[in-house]
């Protein structure tokens, strides 16, 4: 995260005045839950971007999610220029997964060389203080999320930046914050979100979570910042584990930041960031092997065929030509006079395809590639994947296992297939992708 320092905006300040005990009902709010279930890359910038960088980097960026600073106290940049409910209810409405955080006071034995406002660390009434102040957090959180339109149910997460956990009254301080914390944001509709360091702020609670003596309300979800080292950034670290926090922990309920503040470019556009990977609810789990007209269609190779071949390719090839309304007949695996008017059918209807009969590599690809041509890119988790996987195993020979989910090789041969027509090798399937593969292009 970038570094924090002391702020809290008027404007902020009087919406928590007047927000009150209302916070307690459930918010009309522009978004859908955020983030949802999701595998996949997420970064966040001090600032919003522009809507213009937002824009080129869901066209080119691998990331799916986008942290924003919404709030809290100890922000760094604490006016944010291009954040408004307008900015948040358009990245909702491209897809954007967004994740508002929320700089609060940080622990008492934090770098004493930062100038923070920090949690009281007096164990009086069981943490009271630290409590009441926990509460006070949410409830600055909440209404910059209501003001912003960051709907009901989404996860507002509390930046606590690194301390010593062998000091009780500063640990201990932090917990009864982050347990009111999470207990007041329940009350308000929304789920309690925690970043920290995975060696400090991470290990306490999963310390907590092990040691339930003294029953801490935890988190919902957790945000681990566990480093690579800096040449690895663009390798694209693939997990949410971590030494200090064991897998038990939060499962399918996190995410980890493995690459602190550094440049990256997409789309012509430099923002600087840090990156994450996030791993939330079902995410992107694979499904099995696809049936469709009581047949299998999913095959690591769609090989030429023509008149007079026979089996289950065959079938398979008559099961997407019905689909594709060129082909009413009986699905019986023989490639018969009726199989080569319905090809015929289809090459007639796409212009870069020569009107043969036969159902060679250029044909087979057209073909999977029909339908919708939504942008796809890893994480991706759809039936729309399927046919992408299906028309790369007919264009590119790829072999990959169709299961719906766009993985490391499915983004490989994404980028193979777009240095063999001369895209951009972004890995990101756009209108352009699917127009090539729509066209049998290969």
């Amino acid at each position: 995260m970038p570094s924090v320092r002391r702020s809290l905006t008027i404007v902020l300040a009087l919406a928590v005045a007047l927000a009150g005990m209302a916070l307690l009902r459930p918010a009309d709010a522009a978004t859908r839950r955020m983030p949802g279930a999701m595998t996949g890359y997420a970064f966040d910038a001090c600032q919003a971007p522009s809507q213009a960088a937002m824009d080129a980097w869901w066209q080119s960026s691998p990331y799916w999610g986008v942290g924003i600073y919404t709030s809290g106290r100890n922000r760094f940049c604490d006016v944010q220029v291009e954040l408004s409910p307008e900015w948040v209810a358009t990245q909702n409405s491209r897809g954007w997964r967004l994740i508002p955080i929320h700089v609060g006071l940080q622990a008492s034995c934090s770098d004493p060389r930062r100038d923070w406002e920090r949690i009281d660390p007096n164990p009086a009434g069981d943490y009271a203080a630290a409590r009441a102040q926990g509460t006070v957090e949410a409830d600055e959180a909440v209404a910059a999320a209501r003001a912003y339109g960051i709907g009901a149910g989404s996860t507002l997460w509390y930046d606590l930046e690194a301390f010593s956990i062998s000091q009780t009254e500063c640990r201990d301080s932090a917990l009864a914050l982050v347990s009111a914390w999470t207990d007041r944001l329940h009350a308000a509709g929304y789920r309690s979100g925690y970043y920290s360091s995975a060696a400090s702020g991470i290990k306490m609670l999963d310390d907590a979570r092990v040691d339930t003596t003294d029953h801490w309300v935890l988190p919902d979800q957790i945000w681990i910042a566990h480093y690579v080292s800096r040449d690895s950034c663009r390798l694209r670290w693939g997990t949410t584990s971590t030494e200090f926090i064991s897998d038990e922990g939060w499962q399918r309920n996190r995410m980890r930041q493995f690459c602190g503040t550094h440049t990256e470019t997409y789309g012509g556009v430099p923002i600087s960031i840090d990156s994450n990977y996030m791993d939330f609810g079902k995410g992107s789990e694979p499904k099995g092997r696809t049936r469709m007209c009581h047949t299998d269609v999913d095959f690591p190779r769609y090989p030429g065929l023509r008149r007079g071949d026979r089996g289950d390719k065959v079938k398979a090839l008559q099961c997407f030509l019905r689909k594709g309304d060129f082909y009413n007949g009986r699905l019986h695996g023989r490639y018969h006079q009726g199989t080569v008017k319905a090809v015929k059918r289809l090459q007639r209807r796409t212009d870069t395809l020569s009107i043969t009969g036969k159902a060679n590599r250029k044909t087979w690809t057209a073909l999977l590639a029909r339908g919708s041509d939504p942008l796809l890119k890893y994480g991706s988790r759809a039936s729309s994947v399927r046919r992408l996987q299906r028309s790369l195993n007919a264009a590119e020979g790829a072999r990959i296992d169709v299961t719906g989910v766009f993985d490391r090789r499915t983004q490989r041969m994404v980028k193979r297939y777009q240095k063999g027509r001369d895209l951009p090798r972004t890995g990101v399937v756009t209108v352009v992708v699917w127009d090539q593969l729509q066209q049998g292009r290969r």
